[in-house]
């Protein structure tokens, strides 16, 4: 016979009855012996004692330990090693002391007088090192200054540091520190962490028992100045006044260069666009009054079939005089159109305009006594703050008026120039950035237009080194184009200049009728070859988008 245990074979009893009897069954039979068996051992166990045994065993445990309370036998666990290893008592308040966490902050509704709780009332790290910072800076300024080294010279840069603030010396009072300045007090005003409240409950002395009391201190005499988050901001204005101008100026400077290079050029920029419009006019058979700025790169796409390295963009200065192909390449012009297109006229728009408003905005001050619809009280006593605001809109009124002046001058000029190039929508309002602005700025263009006719006149001239240029295989074939027949003799003169502006008129006062019609006409001398009131008769302001009845005049 095989030794092999048997194979087990699954078999299906629902539709077998005295198999399917078997099964139910051998299941009850299994619960029955389960329950059997447990009996048994409960007998077992009554029998053996095994109750009074673990009763005994929590007994003799609780008098080796009176706190433990009498429960269930414990098993010995890792944590069950009383016997092995001594364990000391230690206080409770001991512990609290060492590992219970402490308030950062407080609250402000207390009155007690006990500081225990309260460590800082400056909770970033980085607002005490801008206030650490300025502190220590301000204490050896004062030691330079004075060649005393003084015991108390944090304390007294704090005082120095708070009388600096309230008289407004700007001297002292640079854009940094008003920035840093600024930025803790908001915070701190905006975070709930009111050291105001602090003092008011529990007095001036309890700065003293904080961390870094001498930080505090001077936290605490800024947020004593009436409005000071608003008188900060006032006073950045000032601070940044001087080179804020001085920018607007040199920008505006640059893009007033590039209209009058661009002006004093006005003959050699018609001649080529007229040429242009001819010889495309003539290749199309049309009568088109111009072409779009846009269109110019087309001039370097269409190729001679003869010359692929002929453009109809070389053939455009082919068919011009010398000396009109040298003022269009003239690296002053270049240059000049480079730099006022990295400046970009929008960004110098923009920065005129909000420089112009913070200064508006002072000015309002003065006479309203609100900031941005916020009212600056007036501290007790003496308050240079409102003095030093009145005696700076009075200084700078004529440098702000300038400025609107030259502004309206060299943006009202740029439109002009688009006026003068026929494709205003083209390039004004000036583009912004935006991807989908399709815009282009005027010096950018006429930038890439100089740059491709320096570029061009080097092909047709060839160099000494070089292969021969363009213009002698045009020779060679025959032709002799006006660019080839002409001397390089010197450059045409200039178109004459106009006349430049006049003297600044003196600052009126504002609100006036006067500065209103100062501000709105167009009363200085212009730097586009068109009349700017003919051009555009209905402005309202520099940049703004040109209505249809200004381009019928």
């Amino acid at each position: 016979a095989s030794q092999a245990p048997p194979e087990e074979t699954e078999i299906f009893v629902g539709k077998d009855g005295y198999l399917q009897c078997m099964s139910t069954m051998m299941e009850r039979w299994g619960i029955d012996r389960a329950d059997r068996m447990r009996q048994s051992i409960q007998s077992f166990e009554d029998r053996a004692g095994a109750v009074e045994a673990e009763r005994h065993d929590a007994e003799r445990d609780v008098e080796r330990d009176p706190k433990q309370t009498p429960s269930r036998r414990r098993r010995k666990t890792v944590f069950n090693a009383a016997d092995v290893v001594p364990i000391p008592e230690l206080p409770q308040n001991r512990l609290e002391d060492l590992f219970a966490a402490r308030a950062a902050t407080f609250d402000i509704g207390a009155r007690s007088s006990s500081t225990s709780d309260v460590s800082s009332l400056i909770v970033d790290s980085t607002h005490q090192r801008i206030l650490d910072l300025m502190v220590r800076s301000e204490a050896m300024q004062r030691q330079r200054e004075s060649g005393n080294i003084r015991n108390d010279a944090v304390e007294h840069a704090v005082t120095e540091l708070l009388a600096t603030l309230q008289s407004c010396d700007f001297s002292r009072l640079t854009r940094s520190v008003l920035n840093d300045l600024r930025k803790v007090v908001v915070h701190h005003l905006e975070g709930g962490h009111n050291i105001l409240s602090f003092v008011e409950s529990r007095g001036v002395e309890a700065l003293s028992r904080l961390e870094h009391p001498h930080l505090h201190q001077l936290l605490y005499g800024v947020l004593r100045i009436p409005g000071i988050s608003t008188r900060l901001e006032c006073m950045d204005l000032v601070a940044k006044f001087p080179a804020e101008m001085e920018s607007c100026r040199e920008d505006l400077q640059i893009l007033r260069r590039a209209l009058l290079q661009i002006r004093d050029r006005e003959a050699a920029f018609r001649a080529f666009w007229t040429m242009a419009m001819h010889l495309g006019n003539t290749l199309n058979g049309s009568a088109a009054g111009g072409f779009r700025l846009s269109s110019l790169s087309k001039l370097l796409d269409l190729k001679s079939p003869d010359r692929k390295e002929m453009t109809l963009f070389h053939f455009v200065l082919l068919q011009l005089p010398c000396a009109t192909v040298e003022a269009l390449t003239d690296p002053e012009l270049l240059n000049a159109l480079k730099m006022a297109s990295s400046k970009r006229t929008h960004t110098v728009h923009q920065d005129v305009l909000v420089h112009l408003d913070g200064f508006r905005r002072l000015e309002g001050f003065v006479a309203t006594g609100s900031f941005k619809g916020e009212r600056i009280p007036r501290m007790d006593g003496s308050d240079p703050f409102h003095q030093a605001m009145a005696d700076f809109v009075r200084e700078s009124q004529s440098a702000c008026a300038e400025l609107w002046a030259s502004s309206m001058q060299v943006f009202q000029s740029y439109r002009d120039m688009g006026i003068f190039f026929q494709d205003l929508s083209y390039v004004y309002p000036p583009p912004g950035g935006a991807e989908e602005d399709r815009r282009k700025d005027l010096f950018g263009v006429l930038g890439n237009f100089v740059a491709e006719c320096a570029k061009a006149q080097q092909e047709i001239d060839g160099s000494k080194d070089g292969p021969m240029g363009l213009g002698v295989q045009v020779l060679d074939s025959g032709f002799t184009p006006p660019y080839l027949s002409t001397s390089k003799a010197p450059p045409a003169p200039a178109t004459p200049r106009r006349p430049e502006p006049p003297e600044p008129l003196e600052p009126l006062e504002p609100g006036t009728p006067e500065t209103k019609a100062l501000v709105s006409k167009f009363n200085v001398s212009p730097l586009s070859p068109l009349d700017p009131i003919m051009a555009s008769p209905s402005r309202e302001g520099p940049l703004l988008t040109p209505t249809p009845t200004a381009l019928l005049g």
